[in-house]
């Protein structure tokens, strides 16, 4: 089961340099992202959310690539790739997985001007499983889903001096 976790860190950068070490241990498979997002609370006040799988694009090209394929059967490359990247797109803009964006963006009102926010919803999570990368980060945990026991060692370890 599919676990959240929320960061929040002083500075504006700090949530996107996280989210940059996540991306490294995914890929050295130590945990498996289902979905991230960084919200950052410019000093303006101006509020900036960026996910980090775009599934609009991302649909939107699977389709395109599809309709390629089927329209070249039917002697009709052109019209498949329009077709397809359509289907696509619009199949990715009603299929929304992940962390709620309504969500996202009330937590992203509450920041602090020049702070930024950290989403992680992780598959097979544990409350360890994102700490090691997040440690040198000097993060605050706002909001898990681990129950009050994971939550508190996972606070308790993120908050330790190091």
């Amino acid at each position: 089961m599919s676990k959240l976790l929320v960061v929040g860190f002083d500075d504006e950068f700090r949530a996107d340099e996280a989210l940059i070490e996540l991306n490294r241990s995914e890929k050295g498979y130590r945990i498996n992202l289902e979905d991230a997002a960084v919200v950052i609370r410019k000093p303006d006040g101006q509020i900036l959310i960026k996910h980090a799988h775009p599934l609009v694009a991302a649909l939107g090209a699977h389709g395109s690539f599809w309709g390629l394929l089927i329209g070249t059967l039917l002697l009709n490359p052109l019209a498949g790739v329009i077709v397809g990247g359509a289907v696509g797109a619009a199949a990715g803009s009603l299929h929304h997985i992940g962390i709620d964006d309504s969500f996202i963006e009330a937590l992203g009102e509450k920041a602090q001007p020049g702070s930024s926010i950290l989403f992680i919803l992780e598959r097979e999570a544990s409350p360890y499983s994102a700490y090691h990368d997040l440690k040198k980060f000097d993060g605050k945990v706002l909001q898990t889903t681990f129950g009050y026991a994971g939550e508190q060692k996972l606070r308790e370890a993120l908050e330790a001096k190091k």
